[in-house]
């Protein structure tokens, strides 16, 4: 089998025959990572795994794995994809990646920022106000490139660095918050979005108000959160006093319609898989949809 790297993601080009089912993604890659810092350290010079991981298309055209994953064969690169620039500034760094993102080019972006951090540890307590924000604008590409686990520790940084320089209820923050919110759920892990998502919204309630976009969003949120997490009950329940709000609020805004697509879903999935509910509870969902 033979893996290439593109801008964003790794591409697999294999036969048919070639094993009989395909190799973890995520497996392989921290392989590879440990392979290339175990024999040549200074190509991926930060010590964390994930964030190596991010700067591999830059020194990797391709890498052909053999029977088992001890087997690798690394096609290196002529040149880095990126250059790396000795001297600049994190602060021109992430401005560049902000543009990069700007024009559309997040793979660029992305790799702009895993060498901008390639120094910086998730784990220190001494952090600069232009490492939170490229930690959390780091996270947001990758969750966005389809790499949510790549992202977590780097939104739990920026979150921390955020509270601790901001507070709770700046900007920042919040950012910070929602970016976190999405790498765990988009990596799977409901059961630490959920209730992230319950605290963006109460905390956007407090800096922007009870109707504003960004409250309902999150609202939103955490009701499928709830739901993935097998609160099917109180996630319906939220859904829709959400889109109640929503319509008050927004009468002509298309978002209406997604939840309510969203909230019918819930409501078919629980009838497929037949959820037993209480008596009461089905009672009072019942009642807040037919007033929605």
């Amino acid at each position: 089998m033979v893996l290439f790297w593109s801008q964003t993601k790794a591409l697999y080009s294999c036969q048919e025959s070639c094993r009989s089912s395909p190799l973890v993604a995520v497996a392989t890659t921290l392989t590879v990572v440990q392979a290339i810092r175990a024999r040549a350290p200074k190509l991926l010079p930060t010590r964390h795994v994930a964030t190596a991981a991010l700067l591999l298309p830059e020194v990797v055209a391709s890498i052909r794995i053999g029977l088992n994953m001890s087997d690798l064969w690394v096609q290196w690169r002529h040149h880095p994809a990126i250059r790396r620039q000795p001297g600049v500034q994190l602060s021109s760094q992430v401005r560049h990646a902000r543009e990069l993102v700007a024009s559309g080019s997040l793979g660029k972006a992305l790799h702009v920022l895993g060498d901008a951090l390639a120094t910086v540890d998730p784990d220190s307590v001494q952090i600069r106000p232009t490492e939170a924000e490229g930690a959390v604008l780091l996270a947001e590409l990758a969750v966005r490139c389809g790499r949510p686990r790549a992202a977590t520790r780097w939104a739990e940084f920026g979150l921390r660095a955020s509270q601790s320089m901001h507070g709770t209820h700046s900007a920042p923050t919040l950012a910070a918050l929602r970016v976190l919110a999405s790498s765990y759920r988009h990596a799977g892990q409901y059961h630490l979005a959920c209730p992230l998502y319950h605290e963006l919204a109460d905390t956007s309630v407090a800096v922007h108000g009870d109707q504003a976009l960004s409250t309902l969003a999150a609202r939103a949120s955490h009701a499928l959160m709830l739901y993935e997490t097998g609160h099917c009950i109180a996630a319906r329940r939220r859904l829709s006093a959400t889109i109640s709000a929503h319509r008050d609020a927004y009468p002509l805004h298309s978002d209406s319609v997604r939840m309510t697509e969203y909230l019918n879903a819930m409501r078919q999935r629980c009838e497929v898989s037949q959820h037993v509910h209480r008596k009461h509870e089905r009672d009072a969902v019942l009642a807040s949809l037919s007033a929605s």
